[in-house]
């Protein structure tokens, strides 16, 4: 069996639009799941040792996944 391109492995990849995924189950999984990585990372941004463009770097990640986030909500309603 052939597998379709956006699965890596035995797991699936999140779709690049929000408006590929009609599924609302699918959606939700793929919101869980930037909001986790989102918590990871203003995990790391709390540490004190970070230099100011680690800092900065990891700010433009949050920014991006949240506005993604966002994305995926308005897919689910």
């Amino acid at each position: 069996m052939v597998k379709p391109l956006y699965f890596k492995g035995d797991k699936e990849r999140r779709p690049y639009l929000a408006t590929e995924c009609t599924d609302v189950r699918k959606c939700e999984k793929w919101r869980r799941q930037i909001i986790g990585e989102v918590s990871k990372k203003v995990a790391q941004i709390q540490n004190a040792g970070l230099g100011e463009f680690k800092l900065r770097d990891l700010n433009d990640e949050i920014n991006k996944l949240l506005r993604e986030k966002g994305h995926w909500e308005n897919q689910v309603r």
